[in-house]
């Protein structure tokens, strides 16, 4: 009984100082005045990628997802990927999406096959 405290509370006290190097670190690399409201909402600097929504087609034969258009700025395109070979193709351009030229293109929020 003695021992299993003794390693419990030599467990707790090397987690405890894990900790305190993990915070002094997180404070070296980010200072509290560079973070700032301005950073976090209008310059997105802590914008994490996101991923989808992803959707199988029916037959199985791949599934799709959203990517970052290279045409057309702030739009996406409906990408198909083929699991079986990793072969990538734009199934749906952003391009198809502009309704009229020099207009913003749509947004796809999400979608669905049918």
């Amino acid at each position: 009984m003695r021992h299993n405290l003794h390693r419990t509370a030599i467990t707790t006290i090397s987690m405890l100082l894990l900790v305190a190097q993990t915070a002094s670190a997180t404070e070296e690399a980010i200072h509290p005045s560079e973070l700032t409201l301005e950073s976090i909402f209008e310059e997105k600097e802590f914008r994490v990628e996101r991923y989808g929504p992803a959707r199988w087609l029916e037959d199985g034969s791949g599934y799709t997802t959203l990517e970052a258009s290279e045409e057309v700025e702030e739009a996406k395109d409906i990408v198909r990927y083929d699991p079986a070979t990793g072969n990538r193709s734009v199934f749906v351009p952003a391009t198809s999406l502009v309704p009229t030229e020099g207009e913003e293109p749509l947004v796809i929020k999400d979608y669905l096959w049918s």
